[in-house]
């Protein structure tokens, strides 16, 4: 079972691809052959657990730390004995933190010396994207400001008398135009000696040395921004515009961006209007932006390719799927022949983890409830809304470009074309497809639950006799998200319940508004509070994660009222 042999490797010869099922023939092999071990040859198994078992708790200990955290450690004393887990957890959080904002600048910077950019640095909690960010815009800021005092800067860079350089270029440009006069009413020999102008350029730096010496000083400050040679300025001044217009401009994170564009730089995350993804994405691809630090939000469903994926801060929620499609951004197709990924601060323990397991089974889970049945019905019968208007879909679309292609009779294709697509999407059913052994029973069993949807939605008096939506239809399929608690919610709704239960608090009418949210939370909701949950103690609110939403029922009144 030694690895060159188990391969058929031998020493000089060709080498030898591994792929995971190979990797895990061997990983098989080895663990069958230690179970005949453990039956027939004790001795010899101790034997091998007692080598493979010096230090190990040491170098568990060391791989659990980020590569560059282990030197960082050493000077601090910590005993993990006398700490809970959640101080641990803490102190583990904040040091990994701390790790990335110390190497952030030097990784950049090796990867903009061996052109590796653009690049995504992927963390989970949007506040470090931002501090990683601001971290990089400071150190370019910092060597402009060092590189702008030094003397070589002032020798050579620096624009002097710009007053002067000015009226002297006004001075050259007034003596062409006069000389431009002076050859239209000129004759052949004016003519002559304009081909010999054209034939013999002047020098630009002699025609307009300040724009020449600004150019050379706009190229000479490159190096401090993160860009591409290739880029639209013109684009670059669009976006920088349109996020200055409106009251977007008031934004911390419209401000904080607008500084970031200027070095190359952007962050993106759910905490972003769609103005601002939009300027992010739109920059990125054109070349204005060669870092973006960003959480899960472009992993998926964006085509936003770069030469380089950087994980920056270890996350509970960074799973090898997600590490499969963070890392897939990595390398342009038509550019890059191959795609760098890099781990920053994150343990080794979870490097090899992402590497090494196995994608979770993906299984289908489409919703197959009795409002996604109302939902069909609706769109079979293109129900609309009050105003009178279709809600957008894409087959719609497509629907309407070929009514326009083959000029056929709209309502009758219309009719068809959607009965056909409702058909086709329960006949085809991505659940029938990831368990095929069940597949006929799978089949049977959606046209017994679209039976029995039809006959609860006939009951409630959401469809009629010819399969249209009808009375409060609209409502259950708005809060279809909400199942069973939107049938619940019409039921009642129907039957004059709610009408009952508020004729009953008439006279106290915040009473009234606090049950209504008791049996909103109970219909809508299946969080529980806890049984030592206070209004007015903030502390006994269940916490969410990071952020805490706290529910002021003064303030709720005071909005109801208005």
């Amino acid at each position: 079972l030694e690895p060159c042999k188990f391969f058929n490797y031998h020493e000089g010869g060709k080498p030898v691809w591994l792929t995971r099922a190979d990797l895990r023939r061997l990983e098989n092999a080895l663990k069958t052959r230690f179970l005949e071990w453990l039956k027939t040859e004790p001795k010899k198994m101790n034997s091998v657990l007692d080598k493979l078992g010096c230090n190990v708790q040491q170098q568990l200990d060391y791989r659990s730390r980020p590569f560059d955290q282990v030197l960082f450690n050493n000077n601090i004393e910590y005993n993990n004995n006398n700490i809970n887990n959640n101080i641990n957890n803490n102190f583990n959080n904040n040091v990994q933190r701390s790790t990335a904002l110390k190497s952030i600048v030097p990784l950049i910077m090796e990867l903009r010396d061996k052109e590796m950019l653009p690049a995504i640095c992927f963390n989970d909690d949007r506040k470090v994207c931002e501090q990683l960010a601001d971290k990089l815009f400071e150190y370019l800021e910092a060597e402009q400001h060092e590189f702008e005092e030094s003397d070589e800067f002032k020798s050579k860079y620096a624009i002097k008398d710009e007053e002067k350089m000015m009226k002297l270029t006004k001075r050259k440009r007034d003596v062409k135009e006069k000389a431009k006069v002076t050859k239209k009413k000129g004759g052949e020999k004016d003519r002559d000696e304009e081909r010999d102008n054209r034939e013999t350029p002047q020098d630009t730096n002699e025609e307009d040395p300040l724009a020449a010496k600004k150019l050379r000083l706009n190229q000479i400050l490159e190096r401090f921004k993160l860009r591409s040679q290739q880029r639209d300025e013109d684009l670059f001044t669009k976006m920088t515009d349109r996020l200055n217009r409106g009251s977007g401009r008031f934004r911390d994170s419209t401000r904080l961006l607008l500084k970031l564009f200027e070095r190359g730089i952007g962050f993106h995350h759910e905490g972003l209007n769609a103005a601002e993804r939009i300027a992010v994405e739109i920059l990125f691809r054109s070349g204005q932006l060669a870092m973006i630090f960003s959480t899960s939000t472009l992993a998926l469903g964006m085509n936003m390719p770069c030469k380089s994926v950087i994980f920056g801060v270890d996350h509970p929620l960074l799973t090898p799927l997600q590490f499969r499609q963070m890392s897939g951004r990595a390398g342009r197709r038509g550019y890059d022949r191959s795609g760098t990924v890099i781990f920053m601060s994150i343990p080794t323990s979870k490097i090899r983890r992402l590497l090494t397991a196995s994608l979770s089974t993906l299984r289908g889970n489409v919703p197959f409830t009795a409002s996604f049945i109302l939902r069909l019905f609706s769109y079979v019968h293109q129900k609309t809304d009050a105003k009178g208007n279709h809600s957008f879909d894409i087959i719609l679309l497509f629907q309407s470009l070929l009514i326009l292609i083959f000029s056929k009779n709209e309502l009758m294709f219309r009719i068809s074309f959607t009965r056909e697509t409702a058909l086709t999407l329960l006949e085809n059913s991505f659940a029938l497809f990831t368990r095929s052994e069940m597949r006929d029973a799978l089949q049977k069993q959606i046209k017994l639950f679209t039976l029995f949807s039809v006959q609860l939605l006939r009951s409630l008096e959401l469809l009629n006799e010819k399969g249209e939506p009808k009375g409060m239809a609209s409502i259950v399929c708005h809060l279809s998200a909400h199942e069973p608690g939107n049938l619940l919610f019409i039921h009642l709704l129907q039957n004059g319940k709610f009408h009952a239960f508020c004729k009953q608090y008439t006279t106290d009418r915040n009473k009234l508004k606090s049950l209504l949210i008791v049996v909103f939370a109970n219909l809508f909701t299946n969080r529980r509070l806890p049984l030592g949950w206070n209004p007015d103690d903030k502390d006994s609110y269940p916490s969410g994660g990071d952020s805490r939403v706290y529910f002021y029922f003064q303030l709720f009144e005071r909005v109801v009222e208005c």
